[in-house]
């Protein structure tokens, strides 16, 4: 993606180029007519098919050149546009002649691309001013895609112009250093006068006070003190608490571990975890002293509790190693027989591991080759359902290969078994780590919806023979079909984003009636936060949990193996070759009402604090110092995934890329009097709804972004976004206290009424909120916006989509020239007033003087406003 390098510098063409195109358009009065008009109307470019080859095309690519038309290329018609980047320097630029940029309209391009081998090439829509000046370069602002389809593919840029903007071209460009081959063809620019209203039709933005508004309020929401509507966070953290310690029984004793200082205690910590969930649960108790682990300690079970002295007393050494050359099979299932949905997994060390595949015979059964997103894997998985597939059920011979980038290969056989039905101690991990809690996770088929459940509903309603009971808990999903995509304008390709866990309450059959078939009613315990269409293809299935258990009471430090790290970066996973394993220091996955508290993390390989498919779990009083891998592909984070109605309390991180960070339809979560030093909050993917977060202090300098943080105090992905996708409805940011070099909160697209309410942004360069598009129904309250280097309007929206935004009441202090604005001009807030202008505090810079003070709510925690009224 570009945001992972900076793009070559573009040459700006000469003014000569820009002549032929002004005679052009002044030949197309019918497209200056739709122009007046208020229609669409595609710019007459020359060569949009490259039929003619590269005429009218202007190709800065030196002696060396990197495009040319040719059949191979070719989506429609008998000539495309390929570009072959082979340099480990340049980058190709191929850039269409400019156009005048006519007031009042916004532009379009659109391109049909196909990436045949590597990555890192984008497609830009680029302004320039009266003098040739490129007003919207990346990173400043993110008019443009990456090509991440191995298939054709149409991609699109909108953009308005920014203030100054005379004239606007297309580019489409290989990052410096990437090496790609990419087909282009059928590229069109359209211009168009906006239309000012919302991407689609609005549902979270309620005044309560209005009767006919208040009619649409559902169980799913909170009319909150102020008057504003909040998301319910009433069921949010483990039921009745976190139990008082004393009140678990101690079923294997400090004395299991005596004498055993200095040594690998794992084997004996899970056989201590088997024999506790055998008696029913219980504590297992490690004392004083440091311990080794040399694989990892998973809880399967639930109502099982490991527990130290204390995080200051007892510690566990992580340092878990395979040599190199080595590969090795591990199996998720403790019993070394899997059903169809756990994991076989192939491993091996991961220092400038380019290749690992996974052969029978002649089938092939994973293979997974160096690409963007690499990380620093270290495994290749096998589901069983996949070896079903392709081998069928019984014990089966496999050959695994390990690729290098230094051409070392190793290869090993295995033997394997798997079996058509689930097996029991069958388990789900999402992530390697030094603890585990892991359910048996997805169970059975997938039960289709046979009627859409409303936000707010607590009934769901299948067919009958479901099989499903009181009791059960399940998954429901509305997988993102074209429709979704085409509404949201999600490109993203993979990733989970309308999801959520409940537990089944009641089910109650009602038989057929007139026109209408029989249905299964099941009621679940807590209402629906959004809207699961039929239409589709929403569904629910069963999943085994684990309940109860958790980690307490000590330190958990991954040995450090890469001591020195010998650059360069590698491209596919922006970090160093290192032979440290790839693995979390604490992770769920399938875990219900579990916890971790009094625990100290240090030197994660991976993410040190992560919870993945859980709900209702409680994390407190935690701190985290450090990642060792640093890169892309999902690392440095502390946060949730894919859960639900958890609750982060009083955590400290240090280091870390993305803290808090929230993920994958993450939903009523809360995060909150956590203190995040060196790292970003986020809604990094994937269509998170309805978190909080609240009373966090969140510390960034520009040097932090040498960890991976982005620099925006808060960050939410887009759309537009190949690998992350948009966010979904109404997360909220709650009186925080923050600082960061760059913006207060970026939004990129896809948000619906957040609310960013009464906190303290000590910021950098940029807008004090920027949302590009697909963002509206917000309201900015209370705020207090200390900018040293403000953008000129402070808060700032790219799109004409973007209504209904409430600023109010708030507090600038710094050169800002104005509060609220839209790009080009293009659209219209709902309400703003009441907001000051200030002067910028010399003691922000380090001078005498005291800083604005944080805003004071009258209710300062609305999470515990909430719960003292559940």
């Amino acid at each position: 993606m570009p945001n992972s390098r900076l793009p070559q510098r573009f040459r700006s063409p000469a003014l000569r180029s820009f002549l032929p195109t002004l005679a052009l358009l002044l030949l197309a009065p019918f497209a200056l007519r739709a122009a007046t008009d208020g229609d669409a109307a595609s710019l007459p470019l020359p060569n949009p098919g490259f039929e003619s080859g590269l005429d009218g095309w202007i190709v800065n690519e030196g002696a060396a050149p990197m495009s040319a038309a040719i059949p191979e290329a070719a989506r429609t018609g008998k000539l495309g546009l390929r570009v072959t980047d082979n340099s480990d320097t340049a980058g190709s630029s191929v850039a269409a002649p400019r156009f005048p940029v006519e007031p009042g309209r916004a532009y379009r391009l659109t391109v049909h691309a196909r990436l045949i081998s590597g990555d890192g090439v984008g497609v830009y829509l680029r302004f320039f001013d009266a003098k040739g000046k490129h007003l919207n370069p990346w990173p400043k602002a993110s008019d443009s895609a990456a090509i991440q389809s191995r298939t054709w593919r149409a991609v699109t840029v909108t953009a308005a112009p920014p203030a100054g903007a005379v004239s606007l071209d297309a580019w489409i460009h290989t990052y410096a250093g990437s090496k790609v081959t990419v087909d282009f063809d059928d590229l069109s620019i359209e211009s168009f006068v906006p239309r000012i209203e919302p991407p689609w039709p609005s549902v979270y933005k309620i005044n309560p006070a209005d009767p006919a508004d208040a009619a649409r309020l559902t169980a799913a929401d909170v009319v909150g003190p102020d008057g504003l509507v909040y998301p319910n966070w009433k069921h949010v953290g483990i039921p009745g608490g976190i139990p008082d310690p004393a009140r678990l029984p101690v079923v294997v004793g400090p004395e299991t571990f005596a004498g055993l200082a200095g040594r690998d205690v794992a084997p004996l910590l899970n056989d201590a975890v088997r024999r506790a969930a055998a008696q029913g649960g219980g504590v297992v108790a490690v004392p004083a002293g440091t311990f080794l682990l040399e694989s990892p300690v998973i809880i399967r079970d639930s109502g099982v509790v490991i527990r130290g002295a204390g995080r200051d007393r007892t510690r566990f050494v992580y340092q878990e190693h395979i040599p190199f050359g080595t590969l090795r099979l591990y199996c998720w299932n403790p019993n070394g027989k899997t059903g169809p949905d756990s994991f076989w997994e192939i491993q091996t060390n991961p220092k400038n591991l380019t290749l690992l595949r996974i052969t029978a015979g002649d089938a092939v059964l994973a293979e997974h080759i160096r690409k963007d997103h690499w990380g620093n894997r270290f495994s290749a998985r096998l589901r069983g359902s996949a070896i079903l597939g392709k081998l069928g059920p019984g014990r089966h011979r496999i050959e695994a290969e390990a690729g290098y980038s230094t051409g070392e290969r190793f290869r090993d056989t295995f033997e394997i078994e798997v079996a058509a039905t689930p097996q029991p101690g069958d388990t789900w991990a999402d992530q390697h780590g030094a603890f585990i809690i892991a359910g048996a996770g997805l169970q059975g088929s997938r039960l289709p919806l046979v009627a859409t459940a409303r936000r707010g509903d607590n009934r769901l309603r299948l067919a009958p023979g479901h099989g499903l009971k009181p009791g059960d808990r399940i998954m429901i999903e509305a997988p993102a079909t074209d429709r979704w995509n085409r509404l949201t304008g999600n490109v993203t390709p993979w990733g989970t984003y309308r999801i959520n866990h409940y537990e089944i309450t009641a089910v109650q059959d009602e038989p057929a009636a007139a026109g209408r078939a029989a249905v299964s009613a099941l009621s679940i315990d807590a209402p629906l936060r959004l809207e699961f269409p039929v239409e589709d293809g929403s569904y629910v299935q069963r999943i085994g949990t684990v309940e109860r258990s958790g980690f307490e009471g000590f330190t958990v430090e991954q040995k450090v193996f890469t001591t020195e790290l010998v650059g360069p970066r590698i491209k596919h996973t922006l970090w160093y070759p290192m032979e440290d394993l790839w693995a979390d220091g604490i992770t769920f996955a399938y875990g219900w009402h579990c916890r971790v508290r009094d625990v100290r993390i240090v030197n994660s390989g991976r993410n040190p604090l992560y919870l993945t498919r859980s709900r209702q779990c409680e994390v407190r009083d935690i701190e985290v110092d450090g990642a060792i891998f640093k890169g892309g592909g999902g690392t440095g984070y502390v946060g949730f995934e894919r859960s639900f109605d958890c609750l982060m309390d009083g955590v400290l991180t240090r280091g870390m890329r993305h803290a808090p960070d929230v993920q994958w339809g993450a939903a009523g979560n809360v995060v909150r009097n956590g203190r995040f030093i060196g790292s970003d909050g986020q809604w990094h993917a994937g269509w998170t709804n309805e978190n909080l977060y609240e009373n966090n202090v969140i510390e960034q300098t520009a040097a932090d972004r040498a960890n991976g943080a982005y620099g925006h105090a808060f960050f939410a992905s887009g759309p537009a976004s190949t690998s992350h996708g948009p966010q979904g409805p109404r997360n909220v940011v709650y009186n925080n206290d923050v600082s960061a070099p760059l913006d207060g909160v970026h939004m990129v697209g896809g948000n619906e009424a957040w609310l960013i309410l009464h906190n303290r942004f000590r910021l950098g360069q940029g807008y004090a909120v920027y949302g590009r598009e697909k963002s509206f129904d917000h309201t900015i309250r209370g705020n207090v916006f200390i900018m040293e280097k403000p953008a000129p309007v402070a808060i700032f929206f790219g799109s004409a989509d973007c209504t209904g935004i409430d600023v109010v009441d708030n507090r600038f202090y710094g050169p800002v020239k104005t509060v609220a604005g839209f790009a080009g001009g293009l659209g219209r807030f709902s309400f703003v007033s009441g907001n000051s202008l200030h002067p910028y505090p010399p003691s922000a810079d380090g001078n005498s003087g005291s800083l604005p003070a944080r805003p004071q709510p009258a209710v300062p925690s609305i999470f515990e406003w909430q719960r003292a009224r559940h």
